[in-house]
């Protein structure tokens, strides 16, 4: 009974507001394939939900990205991969015009590629165009560049060299390159796949030698743009398997198991590889312990298989900001 009495309630309050939002193209409109740069004339947004911050619109179609080139009066911002724009709702009336965006073409038939509306942001559509995007069947080559990569940066552990960014949006990159210069000369190029997000430079002296790297993207004809980033020289980096006299106050849990042992010995390579000052590294030791003692006493019987799932997670929760 009280469930129903509070569906009640919740429906008779939904019904007695007027909530409603609605995305329209102005027109259907029609491109040929392979073009870069393409506006849509004008995309119309009604909404009439009270104290709106902000809405997105967003493309359901796995061939077409945005292009952040939008100029016009509207505060926006762009998604990582381009399918969606923010806006920031800061007008008193209930339609906004928005003209002009522009969107990337591919190499690829589209049939009816709408445009859709959500106005909470939970990547759910609250509204749907009518009219839509039609890509057809000319033969055009594509002539574009990628769009580049974004937010490279990076951390030096030891002598290795942690690079992360974000990958670039566009739909048909092959491969991505990092070009190595040391010292202003070029050293060689490290080939990743078209959705590697970061990879680990190896053996690289940051105390001696300056470093410059490039990550671009490639299709199949072309290269984008490089995005570059300058490594700053370091002091003398710590060996991996060389600690001070301080970093030895947390006794190494001990195991006679095989495989234990092949596991404590991963570990620990991982928590020696990232240089921790005294306090974090007696954590790291502390939760691996914790680890290699909790499944040395499942495979001695000593814990069931629930106990141990139940007390590992809090445990690798612990550990993993130490070792990844």
């Amino acid at each position: 009974m009280k469930k129903f009495i509070l569906s009640s309630l919740i429906l008779f309050g939904l019904s007695s507001v007027s909530l409603w939002s609605t995305i329209e193209l102005n027109q259907t409109v029609e491109f040929d394939k392979n073009i870069w740069d393409v506006s849509i004339p004008s995309i119309v947004v009604s909404i009439s939900w009270e104290n709106l911050d902000e809405f997105s619109i967003f493309l359901w179609s796995p061939k077409l990205i945005f292009l952040d080139t939008y100029t016009w009066s509207l505060n926006y911002s762009i998604s990582n991969d381009h399918k969606k724009l923010t806006f920031k709702w800061d007008f008193e009336n209930e339609t906004i015009t928005i003209e002009w965006l522009k969107i990337r073409v591919y190499d690829q038939k589209i049939n009816e590629a709408r445009i859709y509306l959500d106005t909470n942001n939970d990547s759910i559509a609250d509204s749907t165009s009518t009219k839509y995007i039609q890509i057809n069947d000319e033969d055009n080559d594509d002539e574009t560049k990628p769009l580049p990569i974004k937010n490279l940066s990076y951390e030096i552990n030891g002598k290795n060299i942690s690079l992360s960014w974000a990958k670039s949006p566009d739909l048909d990159v092959t491969k991505q390159v990092v070009r190595i210069y040391r010292n202003g000369y070029f050293m060689m190029d490290k080939f990743l796949t078209a959705g590697d997000t970061s990879t680990v430079l190896e053996n690289f002296d940051t105390s001696s030698d300056k470093y410059k790297i490039e990550i671009y993207a490639r299709d199949y004809y072309y290269a984008s743009e490089s995005t570059f980033i300058d490594i700053a020289t370091t002091s003398t980096p710590i060996e991996s398997n060389t600690w001070s006299q301080d970093n030895t106050d947390t006794e190494k849990y001990q195991t006679t198991n095989t495989q234990l042992k092949a596991i404590a010995n991963i570990i620990d390579t991982k928590i020696e590889a990232k240089n921790l000052n005294t306090e974090n590294y007696n954590k790291a030791i502390g939760y691996r312990n914790q680890l290699i003692e909790l499944l040395d006493k499942y495979l001695n019987k000593t814990k069931t298989k629930s106990q141990t799932s139940t007390e590992m997670m809090p445990i690798l929760a612990s550990l993993i900001p130490f070792i990844k």
